[in-house]
């Protein structure tokens, strides 16, 4: 039987950044009746941000348009 290793802290940390760089995190919030893939891809990567951020006690990059001057 194969022990599952615990990701570490900069795993987690990359993770959530793959996320907070997909431009489809940061466009407006999809309407299921119009753009249901898009709209359950956002649900999707947005529950997985914040339970990550959970993980590292951390707040989690919102999402939606970034500013400019913010990454």
């Amino acid at each position: 039987m194969k022990i599952l290793e615990r990701p570490s802290v900069n795993e987690i940390r990359a993770a959530i950044a793959r996320i907070d760089a997909d431009e489809r995190y940061h466009y407006p919030p999809a309407l299921v009746q119009i753009n249901a893939p898009l709209a359950l891809e956002q649900v999707a990567m947005s529950a997985k941000v914040q339970a990550l951020a959970w993980v590292l006690g951390i707040k989690p990059p919102r999402p939606g348009p970034k500013r400019k001057g913010k990454s």
